[in-house]
C-alpha cells in the first residue's frame, strides 16, 4: 500500500512540475531537480539574499508555509489545542504522529484560512530529540511544497527513513537552503584558499550557523571549482571480512565536479596510510592539516592512488574523522 501511495505521489509530482521522463526513468530525479530549481529561482527577491535565513523567509512566504517547533510533549499539546480551537481538524492526530521519534515533521494544510492570510500550510517540526535538525527540516518541508502539488489529504508525515520521494525532496532542500546564485557569492571570498575546516566554519557562520557542519561542507564542495574530496575515516575491517584486518579505513562522502575529471579514485574502504593527516587526527583527536602524497595510499593487492600532492585538512567528527583532500 505504501509503495502504491509513493508511486501515485511521484506521478503527481511529474505532472505538477511538467517533467517529461516517466517516474521509473533513470533521469526522472535529475529532471525534477532542474524543474524545482527553476521554480525556486522565480521567487521574488531571492537573488538579493545573502544568507540562508533570508532565503527561507522568502521561500516560506512564497510557498505559504508557517513553521511550528515542538521541543517537548507540552509543546505538541499546545500546538494541537491551538489549531483545533481554530477548527483545523487535521491537528487532532498531531500528538500521535509526533510520538514516533522517526517522524521529523508533519506538514498540514489548513482548511479554515482565508486565501489572503499569511499561510495555508503549517509544518510542525519534531525537535523533541534536539534542535540540531531544525534547519534541515525547514528546507525539507519547503522542498515538499516545491515538488508536490497542493495537498488533497489533511497532512503528510515525513520520517527519517528514505524512499524516492524523500530522496528527491532532500536534493531540492539543498537547492533551497544553499541556493546556488546566493551561496556562490558567499563562498567567493575564499576561493583563493585551499578548502580546510577553518574556511568551512567561516562560510558556515556567515551564511547559516544553524546548518549542520556536514550539510554545509557538502554544499561547499558541490560549488567548489577545484578538485576536492570529502573523506570519512573510521576503524573497521575489510568490506568482505567483517572484523578481519581492522584498520583505519576511508570512504568518499562527496567530491567537487572537477575532482571527477582528475582520474584520482579512492577505492572503497581503502586503508589510510600512517603518513596521512587523517591518521594523525584519529590518533591525536584534534584537527590536523598538511600536505601528503596520494601515492602512499595503497591496497592489499598492490594498487595505489596516483603520485599526486594533496593538501589535507582533517578533524574529529564523533567516532570518525572527516577530511578535506585538495588535489594540488
Amino acid at each position: 500500500m505504501e509503495q502504491e501511495e509513493t508511486r501515485g505521489r511521484l506521478w503527481e509530482m511529474r505532472e505538477h512540475l511538467c517533467v517529461k521522463s516517466e517516474i521509473d526513468d533513470p533521469q526522472f530525479k535529475s529532471e525534477v531537480i532542474v524543474a524545482a530549481k527553476r521554480s525556486i529561482a522565480r521567487f521574488p527577491g531571492i537573488h538579493n539574499c545573502k544568507t540562508a535565513d533570508e532565503i527561507i523567509d522568502i521561500a516560506s512566504r512564497q510557498l505559504s508555509v508557517y513553521f511550528e517547533e515542538a521541543r517537548s510533549d507540552a509543546d505538541v499539546q499546545e500546538i494541537q489545542t491551538r489549531y483545533l480551537e481554530q477548527r483545523e481538524l487535521g491537528f487532532a492526530q498531531l500528538s500521535l504522529e509526533l510520538s514516533d521519534p522517526s517522524v521529523d515533521a508533519v506538514l498540514l494544510k489548513r482548511n479554515h484560512v482565508a486565501g489572503n492570510q499569511d499561510h495555508q500550510y503549517v509544518a510542525v517540526l519534531n525537535l523533541k530529540e534536539g534542535a540540531s535538525r531544525a534547519f534541515w527540516n525547514r528546507v525539507h518541508e519547503l522542498g515538499h511544497r516545491v515538488v508536490e502539488p497542493p495537498q488533497r489529504s489533511l497532512f503528510f508525515r515525513h520520517k527519517a527513513s528514505k524512499n524516492k520521494i524523500e530522496e528527491i525532496t532532500d536534493s531540492v532542500a539543498a537547492e533551497i537552503g544553499f541556493f546556488s546564485p546566493v551561496f556562490e557569492k558567499a563562498i567567493a571570498p575564499y576561493l583563493g584558499n585551499a578548502l580546510d575546516w577553518h574556511v568551512v566554519q567561516l562560510i558556515r557562520q556567515a551564511y547559516c550557523p544553524a546548518a549542520s557542519l556536514l550539510a554545509t561542507t557538502k554544499s561547499i564542495i558541490r560549488h567548489w571549482p577545484r578538485p576536492v574530496w570529502l573523506i570519512e575515516a573510521g576503524s573497521r575491517g575489510r568490506r568482505s571480512g567483517g572484523a578481519q584486518d581492522v584498520a583505519l579505513r576511508a570512504s568518499v562522502k562527496g567530491c567537487s565536479e572537477s575532482a571527477k575529471e582528475t582520474g584520482v579514485f579512492f577505492f572503497p574502504n581503502m586503508r589510510v596510510p600512517s603518513t596521512s593527516p587523517i591518521a594523525d587526527t584519529y590518533i591525536l583527536g584534534e584537527e590536523v592539516s598538511y600536505q601528503e602524497q596520494l601515492g602512499r595510499w595503497t591496497t592489499s593487492d598492490g594498487k595505489s592512488l596516483p603520485n599526486r600532492g594533496a593538501f589535507v585538512s582533517a578533524r574529529p567528527y564523533g567516532e570518525v574523522v572527516l577530511a578535506l583532500s585538495n588535489l594540488l
